[in-house]
C-alpha cells in the first residue's frame, strides 16, 4: 500500500465501507465499532497505517486529512431551528386534530357484495 498499490486489489470482501469521508465519531464508532475513531487519533494524515482493531477485526488505514470538529453557533441556525420547530408542531396540531374529528364519527363499511348486487 505504501508503494501504491491499490488497496482494493489487496482487501478482503466485505460489506464495511472502503471509505468514509470527513466523518464524525458517532458514524465511524456505529459502522466499525466503539473505539474506532479513538485508534485513529493516532494515524498520522497521509499515509498508511495499521493494523487498528475495531469490532470487525483488523484494518490497514489511510488518514487524508484530520479536521477539528467545529460547532456551529446557534445563531447561525436560529431561522432554520425554529423553522424545523414551527413545522413540527404544525404536524403534531393537525394530527391531534385529525384524531378529534376522526373520534366523532363511526366508519361503517358495507359487504362488498351488496354494493356490487352479487
Amino acid at each position: 500500500l505504501k508503494a501504491g498499490r491499490d488497496p482494493a486489489q489487496l482487501s478482503a470482501s466485505t460489506l464495511l465501507p472502503t471509505q468514509m469521508t470527513r466523518s464524525p465519531q458517532q458514524a465511524i464508532d456505529g459502522t466499525f465499532g466503539p473505539g474506532m475513531f479513538e485508534a485513529l487519533q493516532s494515524v498520522d494524515p497521509g499515509i498508511w497505517a495499521g493494523p487498528v482493531p475495531s469490532g470487525y477485526g483488523q484494518h490497514l488505514v489511510h488518514v487524508t486529512v484530520r479536521q477539528p470538529q467545529a460547532v456551529i453557533a446557534f445563531e447561525a441556525v436560529r431561522d432554520q431551528v425554529e423553522l424545523d420547530w414551527r413545522a413540527k408542531m404544525a404536524e403534531e396540531l393537525r394530527a391531534r386534530r385529525y384524531e378529534q374529528l376522526f373520534g366523532q364519527y363511526q366508519i361503517t363499511r358495507p359487504d362488498p357484495s351488496e354494493v356490487l348486487g352479487q
